[in-house]
């Protein structure tokens, strides 16, 4: 009932301009735009020879007139459209002739001068001709005419093809024309990116959560954005402009592609074959016959693909409506949302199904109500799936809330044992953490630890400002130590001078741990190098005096130290530290062993060499002075 009341709404405004008889267009100052659809009069030609008309023919042909947009629906007929114009503009001028309508077939442009009494062909248009022909880039039909001063002129248009023959018309000018454009450019990038935000907005989520009404969301909107990318003339424009045969040809492939994933998408979302057993099979042959259809696309004449792909959208919508009510009035909550947008989309569907049949004039906003509707719809489909996803969510919760109430039933009952368990399980946590972060044989710190330690320890002195030191210690000779009394006696002196090392450690406050095999290392924070120094050296006395038992016999043990230290500004110097204490390290060996070096950078070498020389410019002072 209510689509009746719409479209006879809709039929009694559409028929207003009929009252009125064609009349001739006043071209006058100041000029800017002015539709030509109630001054278009028309005749059919029914034999496709009659390629031009005389001008004699104009007079004597039986021309007729609506009062509207001339729209003949999907007509066989070739079609003459004649607009008189009486030009009382001040200057001769250049006017932009746009036809709104970029699906046209063939369309032949002349102008008529009356005072000549010439026929003169403009251009020949149509989305059966290559686009690049076009004098104008633009997906409607756009040419320029010129008027001049004083003079009768007529606009003859020759129109034919398989596509539903609707011809409105604007005489623009050009000022006009490109502050109109402009405008629109704006409206229909809004339009494209909402659809096309709907589009991957959802597929992310598809992604995320393999829900199949994503995925059948995403390709329905998909073939939706093509097919109204294609009807409005863009894919002819910047996709395919010399693929003609194809130009027609997907339109009716997308037209049935939306009723294709639209039913599933209904039927996946709304759950029909759990909800209407009985309806599923309804869908299921939507899902067929829409196949069908784009099967039999590029196989049969364009204007029985298009009507049988029509009838089924209105079918599908029809459906679609329908479920979603029915469903709606079951308490399905995302039902609400799904029925809401599907009528944004129904109404948009009759209106373009009623405008291509000729029920409706052809205006603004017949043309473009299926791309408003396309567009709430997608958004109130959106917003269906968020409140699928918000109920799902919703039962969920109810679920985990029904086992937990059960769980805390069962765990009153086993709370002790629970936190026995909670008990050892830290425990043997700790101990692991324990155990990963300390060598197996010393106690000490192990590689890893030292590792975390000194990126905890590097932040703490950047924010502080602080300093940092390493020192790198290594047992003297330790391998021949090994070779000549043992591995388990190298175990044991080890695990002797870890002991030492950690007593040293923890008098001055340090890190002290295990890099592997003989090397061992120090961590000070907020010292001065002779400060490092001195706990170094005292590393190295306290070994050096210790008395390490083997047999009944003492073994000498010494260990040599290097020592580095810097202000770190960035995480990437803690390679270097490293490097420079090992630097140290080595230079303590090649010193003799049993000692400890600091590491000394270029500027403190100069320095040292600078306080040598001046203590030999003393030395000599002095003897000179004694003599």
């Amino acid at each position: 009932m209510r689509i009746k009341l719409f479209a006879s709404i809709i039929l009694i405004f559409g028929l207003i301009p009929s009252l009125f008889a064609s009349e001739k267009l006043n071209l006058a100052d100041p000029y800017t735009s002015a539709s030509l659809d109630g001054h278009v009069s028309f005749i059919s030609v029914s034999n496709p020879s009659v390629e031009r008309l005389t001008y004699s023919q104009l007079s004597n042909l039986a021309w007729q007139s609506d009062g509207g947009a001339f729209n003949q629906g999907y007509s066989k007929d070739i079609w003459w459209l004649k607009v008189d114009i009486n030009s009382q503009v001040t200057n001769t001028g250049v006017y932009l002739l746009e036809i709104s309508y970029p699906v046209l077939d063939f369309l032949d442009v002349y102008q008529v001068d009356h005072q000549t009494q010439s026929i003169t062909l403009i251009e020949e248009l149509g989305d059966k001709r290559p686009y690049l022909d076009r004098q104008i880039n633009t997906t409607n039909f756009l040419l320029p005419l010129q008027f001049d001063k004083g003079k009768d002129y007529s606009i003859l248009l020759r129109v034919h093809g398989s596509s539903s023959l609707q011809v409105p018309m604007t005489l623009w000018h050009p000022v006009s024309y490109h502050e109109y454009n402009q405008s629109l450019s704006i409206a229909n990038g809004v339009i494209w990116g909402a659809l096309l935000i709907m589009v991957f907005y959802n597929l992310v989520i598809f992604t995320r959560t393999r829900d199949k009404s994503y995925l059948y969301y995403v390709l329905y909107v998909s073939s939706m954005v093509v097919f109204l990318f294609s009807l409005k003339g863009y894919s002819f424009q910047y996709i395919w402009p010399e693929q003609t045969f194809w130009n027609d040809r997907i339109i009716v492939i997308c037209l049935s592609g939306i009723v294709l994933f639209a039913a599933l998408f209904t039927q996946t979302f709304l759950q029909i074959k759990e909800r209407m057993p009985r309806f599923y099979y309804v869908i299921v042959a939507i899902y067929i016959a829409s196949i069908v259809s784009i099967i039999i696309a590029p196989l049969v004449e364009f204007r029985t693909s298009v009507i049988y792909a029509i009838s089924l959208s209105i079918v599908g919508c029809s459906c679609g409506l329908f479920t979603g009510t029915y469903l709606w009035r079951k308490n399905v909550k995302a039902a609400k949302y799904y029925t809401i947008s599907w009528w944004a989309m129904l109404c948009g569907g009759i209106v373009l199904a009623l405008n291509k049949w000729q029920i409706i004039p052809v205006n603004m906003l017949t043309e473009n109500f299926i791309l408003i509707g396309s567009v709430f719809e997608a958004f109130l489909l959106s917003f269906a799936l968020s409140e699928k996803y918000n109920e799902e969510k919703q039962l969920r919760l109810e679920a985990e809330h029904a086992y937990a109430v059960a769980q805390e039933n069962i765990n009153a009952q086993l709370n002790v044992k629970v936190k026995e368990r909670t008990l050892q399980l830290e425990t043997a946590l700790q101990k692991l953490k324990l155990i990963s972060e300390t060598d197996a044989l010393t106690g000490l710190n192990n590689r890893r630890c030292i590792d975390d330690l000194m990126v905890q320890k590097f932040e703490h002195c950047m924010a502080a400002k602080t300093n940092i030191a390493i020192v790198m210690l290594d047992i003297d000779f330790f391998k021949s130590f090994n070779d000549k009394y043992g591995h388990q006696t190298g175990d044991d002196c080890l695990i002797h001078v870890s002991g030492l090392l950690k007593q040293v450690a923890d008098e001055n406050e340090c890190i002290s741990g295990r890099l592997g095999g003989e090397e061992f290392t120090l961590i000070v924070e907020d010292s001065d190098k002779h400060t490092c120094r001195d706990i170094s050296q005292q590393v190295v006395d306290i070994i050096e005096q210790s008395k390490f038992m083997f047999e009944d016999k003492i073994l000498k043990v010494t260990i040599s130290a290097g020592v580095s230290l810097m202000y770190p500004r960035s995480m990437d110097e803690i390679p270097l530290i490293f490097s420079q204490a090992d630097q140290a390290l080595y230079q303590a060996k090649n010193n003799g062993r049993n000692r400890v070096e600091v590491f000394k950078s270029a500027d403190d070498s100069a320095q040292h060499t600078q306080s040598m020389s001046a203590l030999s410019l003393n030395d000599i002072n002095s003897n000179l002075a004694r003599s």
